[in-house]
């Protein structure tokens, strides 16, 4: 009986040292698994947190500030932005964000990284086409190119010119697509064989521009081939012109109709006479006026934008008034409703604003 005990009691004795074995065993797995995920925890927490690899910003980083700067935040409010966000909706606070300056760098890589993706992707293109448009702001003359290919639509970035005339306008296309021949290190022939449309507006400046593309496009690929083997150049038009047409056709309607009826607004008032045979009809002049004292980027000194938005608040309503500013005809009817819808609340608001003003 005592030896069937002893017998027992030594079989449990080694069962239990098994069992002490495993556990220990999985106790140390857990250890270093443990460590593992405290290591991998510390590498994410630097990761998240750290905006450097070395001396140098992370390409993450680098690339967060190429797309906020391509989403039009500016390079002075890039580094608030990205620090809001991280801390809102990742609680962490990025560390060493860049300056100004920095950033303004980092964006000029990211126009050499463009200029280099689109001269690549003309490069291995079959064929493209090239749009181009021009307008003018405060004063400075811009030239928008861009370029159709059969995966999608690129831009070729805005260029400043002194002068809007055919030689400015076609020695900008020239000088874009040299730019891009030379990045990929191929003649410039080879991508003016691919190019096979361009399209402007009607105007008669653009008229002559695709006319000195297609003369130079020509001369150039004579050198490589045949005159037959060259194929044409399309050229396409678009219609903004005929809604530019509509405006102007507006405009002498109503001057005509102004003649026909007794002067309102300031021309009815003696002391304005000197401005009475003003080329603009009196509607239009009220357009652009409520635009300039009520809408946005308005005339700052004698306007009353924040008293307007704060009028509007009260009633909770939104301001639908437009930016009057720069030569888009469409000012003309998307003012014109903005008014007509708020024709109420303007009269209200000008009541109002004189009584407290006096």
């Amino acid at each position: 009986m005592e030896r069937q005990q002893l017998m027992d009691l030594s079989d449990w004795n080694e069962e239990f040292l098994h069992d002490l074995i495993n556990k220990k065993d999985k106790s140390r797995e857990l250890s270093v698994a443990n460590d593992q995920l405290d290591i991998i925890q510390a590498e994410n927490q630097n990761k998240k947190d750290s905006t450097k690899e070395g001396f140098r910003y992370s390409d993450s980083m680098r690339t967060c500030i190429m797309d906020l700067h391509g989403s039009d935040i500016s390079a002075n409010k890039i580094s608030n932005v990205i620090n809001i966000v991280s801390n809102n909706l990742f609680d962490s606070v990025p560390s060493d964000l860049p300056c100004r300056s920095t950033i303004s760098n980092i964006c000029d890589e990211g126009h050499v990284l463009a200029k280099h993706h689109v001269s690549e992707t003309l490069a291995n293109c079959q064929q493209f086409d090239i749009f181009s448009d021009g307008t003018g702001r405060e004063g400075k003359k811009i030239i928008d190119l861009g370029v159709h290919t059969k995966s999608g639509t690129l831009s070729l970035g805005y260029k400043s010119v002194a002068r809007e005339d055919s030689d400015t306008v076609a020695q900008t296309i020239k000088d874009s697509l040299n730019e891009f021949a030379d990045l990929q290190s191929i003649s410039i022939n080879k991508l003016l064989l691919q190019l096979t449309a361009m399209m402007s507006d009607r105007s008669s400046v653009m008229k002559k521009t695709n006319e000195i593309i297609d003369e130079w496009r020509k001369l150039k690929l004579t050198e490589d081939l045949n005159e037959n083997d060259i194929s044409k150049l399309n050229f396409f038009y678009c219609s903004a012109h005929v809604l530019l047409g509509f405006h102007n056709e507006i405009t002498k309607s109503l001057q005509e109709l102004a003649k026909q009826n007794p002067p309102i607004g300031r021309d009815s008032l003696p002391k304005f006479s000197r401005f009475k045979h003003n080329s603009e009809p009196s509607s239009i002049r009220l357009i652009r006026m409520a635009s300039e004292v009520l809408g946005p980027r308005g005339d700052e000194k004698n306007g009353a934008r924040q008293e307007w938005l704060a009028y509007l608040a009260l009633k909770q309503k939104s301001s639908m008034i437009i930016n009057y500013r720069g030569n888009r005809f469409n000012n003309l009817f998307t003012g014109a409703v903005s008014i007509l819808n708020h024709s109420e609340d303007i009269i209200d608001f000008i009541s109002n604003y004189r009584e407290k003003s006096k």
